[in-house]
């Protein structure tokens, strides 16, 4: 230093490199240059204008930020210097386009909710719930928990404007080590299983046509599909994000479209035979909630956690909070509008099944396991030969669309993990001048996507998913009730109603013990998973000296 009495204190972007110990960094706009002395902790990719006022170690302030303009005034250090002064930093950002509109981020929502869950989850509900009743009952408890789940979300990501999702608000409420090990869940499991499973029930029924209706295609047969729909996926979302979001907007429509198709043939159905006797529309009707033994309360919990598979989704557009025009306004009319859309077809859909099927057609009571392919026992039972056709066809495009938002969301997300210092600083790299898409990210998201795929284990790893995935919405919204309690005065542009996140976490709580108790050995493998964590934390702080740091939102508090 000059010796003024100033200490600086400060945190520098610089291509996505770390200044060590002993380096040299000059001040745009100073008289000089400083150096990094040995043992100062410098902070990887932390931006300048959340750096706010600090203390040194004589308790004197030494540094704060005027804004987001990089300029930083320096105010005089413990020695009571009155002198002060304002440097400029530069520092090269990279930041993604704004490019989704109110209508893109719903299309969004709904393109990665409605996918291979709407054809896959309802075996799995039949089976635990025994009646057509509390079927229903148990969609519209998912939906409604998945609505409850949104709303918090929105307070969280209008408050903290950020991509990274769950990451950013773990970190805030619980501190770096939990950030890091949701982190490590979600890139390396919960996104890559999400996409592999996704895109193996897209290769199940894009095959099924090709084949009698009494037997399933082979299995490499439906995983060459799979795999080649996560490279095609990946090339698109890797050359441009508008053809990225174009081709979700295309697919999100006609799966609407089909799902509309679905609920109207079955309520069709309904009209025409609710009234025969032996009828499945009468029977389903008249005996809705009696005919194959009681539902105990863990198995309709487990009823649920099946139908949240097929929601899943609903918090995706908090990842790319950072490409979403006006955030603050745009954010929870998306999410909501996209939700409310979902929630109506799931359970028109579901009236539709049960007034052409009969239970046992959709889940085999006496094996304990769902009915692989009822859809298309559907579709040949009320469109005959057309709809044997036509509804395997629809439903690889909804798996399509649903992969299509999983790979876009979850490349972000290793993008932003990686930005923070947790991963390579290559998967932090962006793609072309104009587009700008985190295509390394993209590229090691496909490549676990595409191993799991050929394991052949998909099923497994639903289970796997589920404790992951509800742990961690569990910390989310308990880190907003935390920063209700340490930062009452943060901007909060949109305020959930205090009841909603306490109600929120206490179902999500029971639904992981009730995994727990139901699945324990699948249960327990993921928590492991998640552990495996522990480790790399620990040597990545232990060896690699590089510590943790999330970029605090931007708003000012």
């Amino acid at each position: 230093g000059s010796g003024n009495g100033l200490f600086v204190s400060c945190t520098a972007r610089c291509g996505g490199l770390w200044p060590v110990s002993g380096t040299t960094m000059s001040l745009a706009g100073g008289d000089g240059e400083f150096d990094v002395m040995p043992g100062v902790e410098m902070h990887p990719l932390r931006p300048l204008s959340t750096l706010g006022q600090r203390t040194n170690g004589d308790g004197g302030t030494t540094a704060t930020d005027e804004g987001d303009d990089d300029r930083v005034a320096l105010i005089p250090g413990s020695d009571g210097s009155g002198s002060s002064e304002e440097v400029d930093i530069e520092m090269p950002k990279t930041e993604m386009a704004r490019t989704l509109g109110a209508v893109s981020g719903s299309m969004l929502c709904v393109g990665t909710m409605i996918g291979s869950g709407l054809f896959a989850s309802p075996g799995a509900i039949v089976l635990h719930a025994k009646t057509a009743g509390m079927s229903l009952l148990a969609w519209a408890v998912a939906g409604s928990l998945a609505m409850l789940g949104a709303a918090c979300y929105a307070e969280l990501g209008t408050c903290l404007p950020r991509s990274g999702g769950e990451y950013t608000y773990i970190d805030r409420g619980y501190g770096p080590l939990f950030a890091f090990l949701f982190q490590w869940t979600m890139c390396l499991i919960t996104k890559p299983v999400s996409l592999a499973i996704i895109t193996v029930v897209c290769g199940q029924y894009a095959a099924k046509p090709f084949y009698d209706v009494d037997k399933d295609p082979p299995m490499w047969v439906e995983q060459l599909i799979a795999i080649i729909v996560i490279c095609a996926l990946t090339a698109v979302n890797s050359l441009s994000v508008s053809w990225a979001t174009k081709l979700q907007n295309y697919f999100t429509g006609l799966k609407v479209i089909a799902v509309i198709m679905i609920a109207l043939v079955g309520l069709v159905e309904l009209f025409r035979t609710a009234s025969k006797e032996g009828s499945p529309a009468y029977d389903n009707l008249h005996h809705g909630f009696s005919g194959n033994g009681t539902t105990s309360v863990g198995e309709f919990g487990m009823a649920v956690v099946a139908g949240l598979w097929s929601y899943d989704g609903w918090n995706n557009l908090n990842l790319v909070v950072d490409e979403l025009h006006d955030p603050i306004r745009n954010l929870p009319r998306a999410v909501f509008s996209g939700l409310s859309l979902v929630i109506v077809l799931y359970i028109f859909a579901n009236i539709s099944y049960f007034s052409v099927l009969r239970l046992d057609q959709i889940a085999d009571f006496e094996k304990g396991s769902p009915v692989d392919g009822f859809a298309t026992v559907f579709g040949e039972a009320s469109m005959g030969l057309a709809g044997r056709i036509i509804l395997p066809v629809c439903i690889a495009v909804s798996s399509i669309g649903a992969a299509n938002g999983t790979a876009f969301t979850g490349g972000r997300l290793m993008y932003v993990s990686a930005q923070d210092g947790n991963f390579p600083r290559i998967f932090a790299t962006l793609y072309g001048t104009k587009t700008k898409t985190p295509m390394p990210a993209l590229v090691a998201q496909a490549t676990i996507a595409s191993i799991m795929v050929l394991s052949g284990s998909f099923e497994t790893l639903l289970s796997y998913f589920s404790v992951a995935a509800w742990i961690f919405y569990f910390m989310s919204v308990s880190s907003l009730l935390i920063m209700r309690w340490r930062e009452p005065r943060l901007t909060r542009p949109w305020r959930v109603w205090l009841p909603v996140p306490i109600i929120f976490c206490l179902v999500a709580m029971g639904l992981v013990i009730s995994l727990f108790v139901q699945e324990p050995v699948e249960s327990s493998i993921s928590f492991a998973c998640m552990a495996a964590g522990l480790p790399a934390y620990w040597f990545k702080t232990r060896y690699l000296g590089q510590r943790y740091v999330v970029p605090q939102s931007q708003v000012p508090d």
